[in-house]
Parts: structure tokens; C-alpha cells; sequence
């Protein structure tokens, strides 16, 4: 698990928040599309010790949900996020891509 500043929780906090706003706009459409070219990992710790959610769970966890999503990530961080991501969502339908 890697340790963040502040920013990068909040940025993921905003990003929680704009994606739960985006898919209930979007409640018309048949398909709703996530596409996170720098997924990173599952999990993500700031300096005072406090874990927080990374961007791919936060997508997997939006509600209205995603009907498909995509995340890149280069490895080893893809297989561990491709393991984490199956056994915490296992019916949605994503795929990982490792690599840039």
C-alpha cells in the first residue's frame, strides 16, 4: 500500500463524488462507460496512517454503477489490482489491462 499526501485523498474523494453525479445523469443511457488509464491500487494509506479507497474500487462502487469500465495499470500493481478487484466485485463486468 503506498502513502499519500492529502491532495490525493481528496482528489479521489471528489472523484467519488463526480462519478455517482455523472451515472445519475446518465441514468438513460444503456451503457455507462469507465475508462481509468492510471488505476493505480485497490487501496491507498495517507501520511497520518488513515486507508483509503483508490479510483478503480470507487468506480466499481459508484451507485447508479458502470455497465462496463476499463483500468489500466503497468505490473505487478495490475495482477494485485486484477485480484483485489475480482474478489471484491466478482459479478461486474471490467477487465485490466496491464502496460501503459
Amino acid at each position: 500500500m503506498r502513502t499519500w499526501h492529502y491532495w490525493t485523498r481528496n482528489k479521489l474523494e471528489i472523484l467519488a463524488g463526480y462519478l455517482a453525479a455523472f451515472n445519475r445523469a446518465s441514468t438513460r443511457s444503456s451503457e455507462r462507460l469507465y475508462i481509468d488509464l492510471m488505476a493505480g491500487q485497490p487501496e491507498n494509506q495517507d501520511i497520518a496512517g488513515v486507508s483509503f479507497e483508490g479510483s478503480a474500487r470507487l468506480a466499481l462502487s459508484a451507485t447508479p454503477s458502470f455497465t462496463r469500465l476499463a483500468f489500466c495499470e503497468e505490473e505487478p500493481n495490475a495482477t494485485a489490482l486484477e485480484l483485489d478487484l475480482r474478489s471484491k466485485f466478482p459479478s461486474r463486468n471490467f477487465r485490466v489491462y496491464p502496460g501503459d
